[in-house]
């Protein structure tokens, strides 16, 4: 009794793997499994789906195997075992070709229905010394090469379980890497970009060392490159994949390559460093010029507050309004020598910032129409002069308040492009640059929120007319490719023989007329008119 409850207890916790044994009717795949499973060789089941649990390296595994009657060819007899199953060992009679030659059909059908290019199969030829053969080991060898899988002959019994059971493993093995890559793919499909930009010495590396490891970096490393770490962590029982890109503190440009992908902002400062302090606004218009973009979810971190008071160069309150004037959703003062315990929690606020930006975003793009003022400028921001401008029906017009044949135009198409330009608080100029090849527009906004709004219009019209653009394509080509396969392209015109012999008289007139000298009279505006629609009737034109 006790026995009996172990057993089931290890077969309930027990991982289940699914094998598949599929072959002709004859070829002795229920031979093999009764004697892999112990069952008895006299019970008669046409179709079964039986269990065997084994302990292998320590773990325990409930493999299932599972056949039919042989009925492969018929569709939808195995699909639902296919589907299942995360292996498959195909049995094939050594006297009987054509069960050798069923597993193509059958490795086609699992492929298939499994979607992949690769899985773990093993065939096996069955058979004993007293039968006559019709298949060789050559062949089975080449066979099972071709398909880069397991192959053996079984003449005995005995040879049937550890035939199996290394198949098993190899099956094992294979799921479990096959997870790992699924699993893989999944992090990196959710994975978020989140930039971290500083000065040099700021601690940058320091940060995402920390936090992707959860020890300090005591020793000082130079950041040459823009490279990403990924992190995973969990907080308030949500879990985040998330890729720190570090970046050098000296750059020129971010590739738009890699901060193309970047959805927030981590901005560190050293509080006694005001260079890195003051270096934060043109190393964050940088990115947002790389990314394409007026503004992105910001955390605004400073580091080295562990240092004494008289060492400090930026006052809490200087770097509680920076915050504030660059929109950052928080504001932390840390050292980054210990552990700190609040990078998780300001991470995740970050992350729903993202979210909560992108919902917004999803929103805005359903408004494409806008108007309002805008300073008129250049490169160099020297003039302004405040002007109405309107988007409607994908067109930015210049006006003086309402649309006329005169306001001057822009068509936001599919080569249109808008780029943010540096910022110049002094003037309380937030400019930006739009610009196709029907011209270029220098504009400015009274702040950047306003800035944002007017840059997501644009994007979104520019979107709205790839989208027209890629379907009128479409529908350009399939008409294009009808007319260019209409039979009635291609078909004789059919001619009345009346007309042809009155076409034939007209001809040797013309003929005679050029020989004498005479030209011919034109046919007057009705006679052309009405050979044309005469024309068209017959479906000669």
């Amino acid at each position: 009794m006790d026995e009996a409850k172990s057993f089931s207890s290890a077969l309930q916790s027990a991982q289940d793997i699914h094998i598949d044994v599929s072959g002709a009717e004859n070829s002795g795949k229920e031979m093999i499994m009764k004697h892999f499973l112990n069952i008895n060789p006299d019970s008669d089941k046409s179709s079964y789906s039986m269990k065997k649990l084994l302990k292998i390296e320590n773990e325990q595994y409930n493999i299932r195997l599972t056949t039919s009657t042989g009925q492969e060819s018929l569709m939808g007899v195995s699909d639902v075992r296919y589907r299942n199953a995360q292996g498959c060992v195909f049995v094939y009679s050594i006297g009987s070709r054509e069960s050798f030659e069923l597993f193509h059909t059958i490795k086609e059908s699992i492929l298939r229905i499994k979607d992949t290019d690769h899985f773990p199969f093993l065939i096996i030829g069955f058979g004993n010394v007293s039968m006559e053969r019709n298949v060789s080991t050559a062949e089975g060898q080449r066979v099972a090469d071709r398909a880069n899988c397991k192959f053996q002959e079984i003449m005995r019994t005995k040879d049937i379980e550890p035939a199996l059971l290394n198949f098993v493993k190899e099956t094992i093995s294979f799921s479990a890497l096959r997870e790992k890559d699924n699993e893989e793919e999944e992090n990196k499909a959710s994975e978020q970009f989140i930039g971290v930009i500083g000065d040099v010495f700021s601690g940058k590396t320091s940060f995402i060392k920390l936090a992707t490891s959860g020890k300090p970096q005591l020793d000082y490393k130079e950041t040459k490159a823009c490279s990403p770490a990924q992190w995973k962590f969990t907080y308030n029982n949500e879990s985040h994949v998330v890729a720190l890109v570090d970046t050098p503190g000296v750059v020129q440009a971010y590739p738009r390559e890699l901060f193309g992908k970047v959805q927030a902002l981590v901005m560190i400062y050293s509080v006694s460093s005001r260079q890195s302090f003051e270096q934060l606004g043109i190393l964050r218009e940088r990115v947002l010029s790389a990314k394409g973009v007026s503004k992105l979810p910001t955390v605004l971190i400073a580091t080295k507050s562990d240092l004494p008071e008289n060492m400090w160069q930026v006052t809490e309150q200087e770097g509680k309004a920076l915050a504030e004037k660059m929109g950052c959703c928080t504001f932390e003062q840390v050292s980054l020598l210990t552990e700190c315990p609040t990078i998780e929690s300001t991470v995740s606020q970050l992350l729903q910032e993202v979210k909560r930006c992108h919902t917004s975003s999803m929103e805005a793009f359903t408004s494409l129409d806008r108007s309002g003022v805008l300073n008129k400028t250049s490169k160099s921001l020297k003039k302004f002069r405040p002007k109405t401008y309107i988007i409607k029906d994908g067109v930015m017009y210049v006006t003086d308040g309402t649309i006329s044949s005169k306001s001057p135009k822009l068509p936001l198409m599919e080569d249109t492009s808008v780029e943010m330009l540096p910022t110049d608080p002094t003037k309380n100029a937030f400019p930006f640059e739009v610009c196709n090849i029907a011209g270029k527009m220098f504009l400015s906004a009274t702040c950047d929120e306003d800035r944002s709004s007017w840059v997501e219009t644009i994007i979104s019209n520019i979107a709205l007319s790839n989208v027209l653009s890629s379907l009128l394509d479409d529908v350009a080509k399939v008409m294009l490719w009808e007319i260019i396969t209409s039979p009635d392209l291609h078909a004789e015109p059919e001619v009345d023989p009346a007309t042809l012999s009155k076409d034939k008289k007209k001809i040797s007139k013309v003929q005679r007329s050029k020989t004498e000298g005479q030209v011919p009279s034109s046919p007057t505006h009705g006679e052309e008119k009405k050979s044309f629609r005469s024309t068209l009737k017959k479906g000669s034109f």
